[in-house]
């Protein structure tokens, strides 16, 4: 028996759920959990999920850094409600992961960092014959075509990076990374429609799997590897025409270099409104989930000014920013823009263009 298959019997085995057709498996990346924010991003939608859903089954597949990330994860499960329905996965050895692949239904992966620009387990899974649902975000939407192999969920962003590109200058890429990925949004109602949509269609989740294999066999090396000759052959002529002085890399502009990567970009006219766990935040039934890094950068009493701003909602962001002020008059809009867009990630307001009122 090689050793994938060892794993894949020992997992099914310990969890009992391995090819059991009552019983649909969400494999949310198969990844390093480094950018663990986007671990607990899954939690709330997937509890949603769950009511329509009961049998199914979320796993969380990836290389567990930092060590006890996994036994945290639990624990924020266990507060949601979703604990006896959550897998925690760390080590998955390489030769094992096309067999994890091929116990799923669905793989999701929704990527908010500035370091995502191709998406290989997106690939892997598609390789698989597995539906993808992914963040609209940069090469993510390169690999995912929406609505034939999968689902791309839109995202949002605002210029609100200038602390983080001071930071950028002192410490390690992976701390500004962090903080710029709590100010990525996504809409979760479309992630949930396009969870309950390939749950209740079986045929959907075979046809979109079949697609995004062939998609990907455009990827094989025999073919990817003339290709990156001829970028690099292409790539060269510029190497010593430089366009941009050297000065101004001095401080990175995130937000000016990647403003291409969201969906959409927050306005002065973007609409805001509470969603129904908002509402229930403001009743005092849910709860803000920090992580400790955020206690840095997150004002407790800003996001509690938004319960009284966001009363009468939707209303569009300039709206809500002069509301903020009449308490706080000196507040920067960076920062208004950077607690909305966390408040929206974590799904308790819902961002809308206003064409889409």
């Amino acid at each position: 028996m090689s050793v994938s298959d060892r794993w894949i019997k020992g997992f099914a085995e310990d969890f009992g759920i391995y090819q059991k057709k009552t019983c649909w498996c969400c494999i949310w990346g198969v990844c390093q959990w480094q950018r663990k924010w986007i671990s607990c991003l899954c939690l709330e939608p997937f509890r949603e999920t769950l009511k329509a859903f009961p049998n199914a089954w979320l796993i969380l597949a990836g290389q567990e850094q930092p060590i006890g990330f996994a036994q945290q994860l639990q624990h924020f499960a266990d507060e949601v409600g979703i604990r006896d329905k959550l897998i925690t996965l760390t080590d998955v050895p390489e030769e094992a992961k096309p067999a994890l692949y091929n116990c799923a239904d669905i793989f999701v992966s929704l990527s908010d960092s500035l370091q995502e620009s191709f998406g290989l387990a997106v690939l892997e899974a598609m390789a698989c014959g597995l539906p993808v649902i992914a963040s609209d975000w940069d090469g993510y939407r390169e690999l995912v075509v929406d609505g034939e192999t999968g689902f791309l969920v839109p995202t949002w962003w605002g210029q609100c990076d200038a602390p983080f590109n001071l930071i950028a200058l002192a410490g390690s890429w992976e701390t500004e990374h962090f903080y710029l990925a709590q100010c990525v949004a996504l809409d979760w109602e479309k992630l949930g429609n396009a969870l309950q949509t390939l749950l209740a269609d079986s045929e959907l989740r075979r046809e979109m799997g079949h697609q995004g294999r062939l998609k990907a066999e455009a990827y094989d090396w025999q073919n990817i590897v003339s290709r990156y000759e001829q970028l690099w052959q292409e790539g060269t002529r510029f190497l010593f025409n430089p366009v941009t002085p050297a000065s101004n890399f001095a401080v990175p502009q995130f937000f000016e270099t990647f403003r291409h990567y969201p969906s959409h970009i927050l306005q002065e006219d973007t609409q805001v409104m509470l969603t129904s766990l908002g509402v229930a935040l403001s009743e005092g039934k849910e709860w803000l989930l920090f992580y400790d890094e955020l206690r840095f950068v997150l004002d407790e009493g800003l996001l509690e000014l938004f319960k009284d701003a966001l009363s009468e909602s939707p209303c569009s962001f300039g709206t809500l920013l002069r509301r903020i002020r009449t308490y706080r008059p000196d507040c920067p809009r960076l920062w208004v823009e950077y607690h909305i867009l966390w408040l929206a990630k974590q799904g308790f307001v819902a961002l809308r263009q206003r064409s889409e009122r």
